[in-house]
């Protein structure tokens, strides 16, 4: 089986597929490199000696499964998605431009 990972072109994406190759799982990319660039992937491939397999795309929606996470990467998440809209509320609510001055 093959993980998809969505953004992975970015900077925690692509420390992301370096850990994912040490651990030895497979996996695709799917990025559609609005933050990101095929360069960093070119690095990734440097850095663990394979091909990657990449598909430029945007996604609009996606389903996360946090015991992979905490099984493959060692992550836990420290807050749940009320906790994460409610942040998300106060920070639009602060910031009307979003990062625009």
């Amino acid at each position: 089986m093959s993980i998809l990972i969505t953004g992975g072109a970015g900077y925690i994406g692509s420390h992301t597929l370096i850990e994912l190759s040490n651990a030895g799982e497979e996996f695709v990319v799917y990025d559609n490199l609005s933050n990101a660039s095929k360069e960093a992937l070119k690095r990734v491939e440097q850095t663990i000696h394979k091909p990657l397999a990449f598909i430029e795309g945007d996604i609009e929606e996606c389903y996360a499964k946090p015991n992979l996470a905490k099984t493959l990467l060692g992550w836990e998440t420290t807050k749940n998605i009320e906790q994460l809209c409610k942040d998300s509320w106060h920070w639009q609510n602060k910031n009307p431009h979003g990062y625009e001055k």
